[in-house]
């Protein structure tokens, strides 16, 4: 099993790097501004197709944390799992990816 990347581009540590950082969230942690969104997020996309290639040529099954991650996104709970540094796993964003690796262990429902 290998779990692909989830979007970084919601990341309070992403945005603290980004022009107009939130007030509220952690220190910019680069020497310069991070690149925009969309090329950040074509680079994830292009690394997690990688990630799929070579799973599917090994036979890994890919966590699809990437998925999880934009479901996050639109429930707006990103921030919720994510360590006051703005990128690690907080507690609960640690159980969110156990919970995936889970669910990905556990046997299909029989028919």
């Amino acid at each position: 099993m290998i779990a692909n990347t989830p979007p970084l581009t919601d990341l309070p540590a992403y945005r603290a790097c980004r022009p107009n950082p939130p007030r509220d969230g952690p220190s910019c942690f680069a020497d310069s501004r991070l690149p925009p969104p969309e090329v950040i997020e074509r680079a994830i996309d292009d690394y997690n197709a990688v990630i799929e290639r070579v799973a599917a040529r090994r036979g890994a099954e890919v966590v699809d944390l990437h998925a999880r991650g934009l479901v996050a996104r639109r429930a707006e709970t990103v921030d919720r799992l994510v360590s006051s540094d703005g990128f690690h796993p907080s507690t609960e964003g640690h159980r969110a990816v156990a919970n995936a690796f889970a669910a990905a262990l556990a046997p299909a429902p029989s028919r």
